[in-house]
């Protein structure tokens, strides 16, 4: 037993403080600076039907610049995931609708708590410095493990496996995107990688210059469509967990571009009663959540 100087039991002391903080992770984390809820935009209502239909989010591989890794012969990969930004509400209409050259990603989004989320394995993306001591010793080290690799004519898939997982998390503070430079860091962006190990699909592709980059993008999402549809469609469990799922009560917002297009979604959403998973409550609870964008942006 071990006791302070004036005897009372630490022990005891360290058990109920760590108590209270498994406590307080059950109850979650409040964020005082960032968002307690993380935004999925896309371009079109379409869209926001198709997932909020099958209550889950399907991955897209996305082309990610590899440049700043400084890896000779790797200019980009494209790896499979779903984006979501942890920008605070009165600020998402950069995000949405663009500023500059830079398009924007839609002005349509789901949002659903961070809590929810990290219960779902989104993880927030590392921003990388690439002037700095970490950015440096983790290139190094990649290189001198391709090197050793090449070298000695080993398959080091474990060591490999590490750095692909690191990277899928990864992105620089500023890129190109679209020809254009851009602060990826502003975007404060969420990942989920759906775990493929149990299928045929990659989880990290390299362009080998056979298909373009869009046909590359377009072959493969294809694919995970597929895959998607197949998990689920016979009703039976399922087997690769690759889409981001989530029931009507773990919405937190639903984002339309303008208030004229108000009454078509809540037409839309109150027609959901007519599937058998959908009831009348849930239909109220999904038409209470909506924003409209434009009515954001005024009262920001």
């Amino acid at each position: 037993m071990i006791k302070n100087a004036g005897g009372v039991n630490m022990e005891e002391d360290i058990i109920k403080e760590n108590l209270d903080i498994d406590e307080r992770k059950k109850n979650g984390v409040k964020y005082m600076q960032s968002a307690n809820t993380l935004f999925n935009f896309m371009p079109k209502i379409e869209y926001l039907y198709k997932k909020l239909k099958e209550k889950r989010i399907v991955p897209r591989y996305v082309s990610e610049d590899a440049q700043y890794l400084k890896v000779p012969n790797l200019q980009s990969f494209e790896t499979p995931m779903i984006c979501f930004c942890d920008i605070n509400l009165h600020k998402i209409s950069p995000h949405a609708r663009g500023y500059g050259k830079f398009n924007g990603y839609g002005c349509f989004a789901i949002a659903f708590s961070k809590e929810f989320c990290l219960r779902q394995s989104v993880q927030p993306v590392h921003y990388i410095n690439e002037n700095s001591d970490f950015f440096n010793s983790f290139s190094n080290a990649l290189n001198t493990a391709l090197d050793y690799i090449k070298q000695q004519d080993t398959d080091l898939e474990i060591i490999l496996d590490q750095f692909v997982k690191n990277i899928m998390y990864m992105k620089p503070l500023a890129g190109t995107q679209n020809a254009e430079i851009k602060n990826f860091h502003d975007e404060q962006e969420w990942r989920f990688v759906p775990d493929l190990s149990q299928s045929d699909m990659p989880s990290f592709l390299i362009n080998k210059g056979i298909l373009s980059c869009k046909e590359t993008l377009y072959k493969y999402n294809k694919a995970i469509e597929k895959l998607a549809e197949a998990e689920t469609g016979n009703g039976t469990k399922d087997t690769h967990n690759i889409c981001f799922k989530f029931e009507y009560s773990d919405i937190k917002y639903l984002i339309i571009d303008r208030e004229k297009n108000r009454t078509e979604f809540i037409k839309w959403i109150m027609q959901l009663k007519n599937d058998e998973n959908c009831s009348d409550e849930d239909c109220i609870d999904l038409v209470s959540k909506i924003r409209v964008l434009d009515t954001i942006e005024e009262d920001a």
